[in-house]
């Protein structure tokens, strides 16, 4: 089994946790206590609130913001997650010469059905689906079940558990990212701070980086430094073909940023943030200071590491 850093290691946690309540079904009172509770928070919410149970907006934002598998911030998460595995599995289709057809959403086909079939084990291999998590037997079943066993209409397949997996099935070939990488390849969210730089200096270091799109999360994009200001830098960023952003309900200069987390308009900013991130490849979150321990996007990149690797600038 490969070494896990601290964001795999929280991944897996969760999984386990709502592996646990889709395959046990374990049964939810009017009285269960949602933030002691082992399930994800806000599918426990959710529940409660059809039995007739109410909650606050900062009962409904912890919860979402302790949900990392079940909340609107973790299912826009997902989308972006399966895309961008999905597209290194279609990059290394493309290395190899293998043509395909990419799955179509809703319908039962596997990720790549591919034209030829490519030989991995020995064995041919027809089709590619890739999975997002640590698979162990349960869930392994689970998924055979709703999915793979319609597949093997196709032929053998390849399924690619990205977090490793304890399963053991001769129907299908089982990888995780060694297949592909030698080091897990997580999805990067950059931080910056401007402060500190130059012009010159801050567009070098996002080239550098391939950066594509900046988010400013400055609650008055405005500065003492020209280039600095909203639109001034906005026309900066076109020219070096850098896409700019900026996310007002995500800004600082509100009192305890850490209670105004738990408003409906910072987890608004968040999808808002999110959003873009699905849009945009190689994203950085900019704001004045230079450390991020100094300023409020210590807060919104609490928040991202819970899912991404953040790469400070």
């Amino acid at each position: 089994m490969f070494k896990r850093d601290e964001l795999l290691e929280k991944i897996i946690e969760d999984q386990r946790a709502l592996v646990k309540y889709i395959l046990r079904k374990e049964k939810i009172t009017i009285d269960s206590d949602i933030f002691s509770s082992k399930h994800p928070p806000y599918l426990l919410l959710k529940r409660l609130e059809k039995k007739g149970k109410r909650f606050s907006e900062e009962e409904i934002c912890r919860a979402i913001l302790m949900d990392t598998l079940y909340s609107p911030i973790a299912t826009i998460v997902q989308e972006i997650r399966g895309r961008f595995y999905e597209d290194l599995i279609e990059k290394w289709l493309k290395n190899i010469g293998v043509k395909y057809r990419r799955g179509m959403k809703n319908k039962k086909h596997p990720d790549f059905l591919l034209e030829t079939s490519i030989k991995i084990d020995g064995e041919n291999v027809n089709w590619i689906e890739s999975k997002f998590f640590y698979a162990d037997e349960d869930i392994h079943k689970y998924f055979k079940k709703k999915q793979y066993e319609s597949y093997k209409k196709y032929g053998k397949g390849l399924i690619v558990y990205w977090l490793g997996f304890n399963v053991k099935d001769d129907e299908f070939i089982i990888k995780d990212y060694k297949l592909f990488y030698k080091e897990f390849p997580h999805i990067k969210i950059y931080d910056i701070g401007y402060i500190d730089k130059g012009i010159d200096e801050f567009i070098d270091i996002l080239k550098k980086y391939n950066i594509k799109a900046l988010i400013d999360v400055r609650r008055y994009p405005r500065s003492k430094i020209e280039h600095y200001n909203k639109d001034r830098l906005e026309k900066i960023l076109k020219r070096h073909n850098i896409s700019y952003y900026w996310i007002e309900n995500l800004g600082g200069f509100r009192g305890r940023y850490e209670r105004y987390m738990l408003t409906m308009n910072f987890i608004n900013g968040i999808l808002e943030l999110l959003n873009i991130i699905k849009r945009e490849k190689n994203v950085v979150i900019m704001c004045r200071e230079k450390n991020y321990k100094y300023c409020h996007r210590k807060y919104i990149l609490s928040v991202l590491e819970n899912y991404f690797k953040i790469i400070h600038l």
